[in-house]
């Protein structure tokens, strides 16, 4: 009988204690521009649904023509076809990233970042 109140009071101690977890975010936006340098770099241009700034102000997102694995050039094709679909049709969209700072979860990335490598930017959505 002693073993199952101890066994259900570290249950519940377990339960009640705080978790520290580094979670995934994701911020969500809108198409301002797309650009695409002549060798392969995908940029955009991503603004908030509400308030001023950037998402992502001319970031870099993938490259078409990838060397040392950088990313995948089947997804940074599909991702480039997004973007231009989104950017038509100012759907919204929700990019999510990996590789923040657990204190630091700002949707501002800043300008001309890699947000790939930077930021660990590794999902996209259109809505």
């Amino acid at each position: 009988m002693k073993s199952v109140l101890t066994l259900k009071s570290l249950l519940l101690l377990c339960l009640l204690s705080p978790i520290s977890v580094n979670a995934n975010h994701y911020c969500y936006g809108k198409i301002k521009d797309v650009q695409i340098d002549r060798g392969g770099k995908v940029h955009s241009t991503i603004i908030p649904l509400s308030g001023s700034g950037f998402v992502a102000s001319n970031g870099y997102l993938c490259d078409l023509t990838p060397k040392n694995g950088e990313n995948d050039p089947e997804f940074c094709e599909a991702l480039y076809s997004s973007l231009l679909t989104a950017h038509a049709t100012q759907s919204e969209v929700t990019l999510w990233f990996n590789n923040d700072d657990i204190d630091n979860k700002s949707c501002n990335k800043g300008d001309w970042k890699n947000l790939y490598k930077d930021y660990g930017f590794y999902h996209f959505r259109v809505r």
